[in-house]
């Protein structure tokens, strides 16, 4: 992302659009709000993207699946988290929070307890030479399931909040 960029201007977009109410025009806040929503899709299509390349290696290949399930979930809950809240974040201390999570958010106590499990299984995958398939804490078809159910739940409170997907 080059700047400038409005989710570069602070660490929370929403945040800044609000105070800016009555320092810009009507106009411009439009524009603000058009940008931001283009965000919020670009992150979900992001997250439809990692999920529909999971789907397409075998069962062999769980090291990518893994990685690609975790991504698509942590794309999704970046999606929600700007739209909801206007919180976006490039820090890779950022993953430590991809299950707080919206109250809106249906099945969001399921999500809180299973997504920190996705992000282990990803570091698993992705660094530890070792591992084996069943040292992953999912399943890797619990883990489809799971990241299947929660771009669901995501596009629901997107759509319900008027983001055109």
């Amino acid at each position: 992302m080059r700047s400038p960029h409005l989710l570069k201007a602070g660490s929370n977009a929403r945040r800044v659009r609000d105070n800016l109410v009555g320092v810009i025009d009507r106009n411009a806040l439009a524009q603000i709000d058009r940008e931001l929503e283009s965000n919020v899709v670009s992150l979900f299509n992001l997250a439809n993207e990692h999920y529909e390349f999971a789907k397409g290696p075998a069962a062999s290949s769980w090291r990518q699946r893994s990685s690609r399930l975790y991504y698509a979930a942590y794309a999704a809950v970046r999606a929600v988290k700007l739209e909801v809240d206007g919180h976006y974040s490039t820090d890779v201390k950022d993953h430590a929070k991809v299950a707080d999570l919206p109250r809106a958010l249906n099945n969001r106590e399921r999500y809180k307890n299973s997504l920190g499990s996705l992000r282990d299984d990803r570091n698993l995958a992705d660094y530890d030479h070792t591992a084996e398939v069943d040292e992953l804490i999912l399943d890797p078809r619990d883990a489809q399931d799971l990241v299947d159910s929660l771009l669901h739940d995501v596009r629901s409170l997107l759509t319900e909040r008027g983001v055109k997907l």
